[in-house]
């Protein structure tokens, strides 16, 4: 196999301060190279390619990887997915919203203007060289509304033969980019093999968030029990920290930017303990992550997590809640998912709204990272689930809606059994 040996560029490693305020301290804004006002500078350490005609990227994302270089360590990305100033927000891995049952792999850039009716509104770049290896068209959405207008791109990026990103809800692409394409049709999906360098337009995004996550096939995330069942999306167990792939300088401008306050800053998804109720399940019969219903494949899913942006908090996550997905907070808080287990016999959580409030009482407007969002600890209560840890990796379940605790004392015959 021919090889070759080149250098590139590597960032030097960087681990978030203690607390926001230290971080702003110790680092000042970095300073603009491109012309989108969106790059970092790289330093002169240096990195190992050896050029390789396969790649284990292309193989956990579902791709063809096409010739590729084995890159040590990963190089950082040197420029934001949007102009700086274009993003409102940036939300963390590992929400849960509608259909996403459980927390959600990707991060995503949230448009400054989000009520703007222009789909094409903001610039969107690439944020490493790379290869753009597939590229996906679709005109419906992942939700329970599925004839929701979309027409939208779905991008994945090679930088190395383990490592990469990728792109999702691009709502345009660039005309230079959609010269090098074949013809797309709708909810159609093709390999490709482009080349494009850090900064390049790559198309553009309005109305809706930018999906962002990076992925490298060197790490299995600890906190999925049983990772086989995720083999519909077997880039999931292998998500990087969204925040950490960037340069120290635009790891700060993101943390700016950010939602959450809380270490870790890109969020987390992998919440399985053994024989603890805290993490995901799939209803028994249902083909795991997959599902059996492919317009609906997350109606088995559950998952008792915490909430993406203030931890603290547990979230229930149901993938048939009277028919629909849903997700809510738990009245008074408790008890923490991570402490329950087999002796704890039959538990009851009633279920609140899931709502974001300020802590220091002002409005909250949407895409504006405030520092101090928390969820509203909501008293009215539209049902109550029953739970019970049965063994290490399964569990009884059974919701009750529009139920309080008071009104309910045993499971039914419409309790299901949900494993890993």
């Amino acid at each position: 196999m021919k090889k070759k040996i080149l250098l590139i560029s590597l960032l030097s490693g960087f681990v978030f301060l203690a607390t926001l305020t230290m971080v702003f301290l110790l680092f000042s804004e970095p300073s603009s190279t491109n012309q989108n006002n969106n790059s970092s500078s790289s330093s002169n350490s240096s990195v190992t390619s050896i050029l390789k005609e396969n790649s284990a990227f292309g193989k956990i994302m579902n791709v063809d990887g096409s010739e590729c270089d084995e890159i040590t360590p990963n190089p950082k990305l040197t420029v934001l997915p949007m102009n700086k100033e274009d993003v409102g927000a940036f939300i963390p891995l590992g929400l849960m919203v509608e259909a996403h049952v459980t927390p959600i792999d990707h991060a995503y850039f949230f448009p400054k203007d989000f009520k703007s009716k222009d789909r094409y509104q903001y610039k969107v770049y690439a944020a490493a060289d790379a290869t753009l290896l597939n590229i996906q068209r679709r005109n419906k959405s992942v939700s329970d509304s599925p004839d929701k207008f979309t027409d939208d791109y779905r991008l994945i990026f090679q930088i190395s033969c383990t490592y990469g990103y990728y792109y999702d809800l691009v709502t345009k692409l660039d005309d230079t980019l959609l010269a090098k394409l074949p013809t797309l049709d709708e909810m159609s999906s093709t390999n490709v093999s482009i080349e494009v360098k850090a900064g390049d337009l790559i198309g553009y995004v309005g109305t809706q968030t930018l999906d962002f996550a990076t992925y490298d096939s060197n790490l299995t995330l600890s906190g999925f029990l049983s990772p086989e069942t995720y083999i519909r999306e077997p880039w999931k167990i292998h998500t990087a920290d969204p925040i950490l792939s960037f340069s120290e300088e635009l790891q700060v401008e993101i943390q700016k930017l950010n939602l959450r306050n809380t270490f870790p800053y890109g969020g987390k998804i992998d919440y399985d303990q053994k024989g603890k109720l805290v993490g995901n399940y799939f209803k028994t019969g249902t083909k795991g992550y997959e599902g059996t219903n492919k317009e609906r494949y997350w109606e088995g899913h559950l998952s008792f997590a915490y909430d993406h942006i203030d931890p603290k908090f547990l979230i229930i996550s149901i993938g048939d809640y009277s028919g629909k997905s849903k997700q809510f907070s738990v009245k008074e808080n408790l008890p923490d998912f991570a402490e329950i287990d087999i002796n704890n016999g039959i538990v009851k959580y009633e279920l609140t709204n899931k709502e974001y409030i300020r802590k220091n009482g002002l409005p909250l407007t949407p895409s504006t990272p405030y520092p101090d969002i928390t969820l509203q600890k909501n008293q009215e209560v539209l049902g109550t689930v029953l739970v019970q840890v049965i063994d290490d990796n399964s569990i009884k379940f059974e919701v009750f809606p529009n139920k309080k605790k008071t009104e309910v004392s045993a499971f039914t015959s419409n309790a299901s059994i949900y494993v890993r």
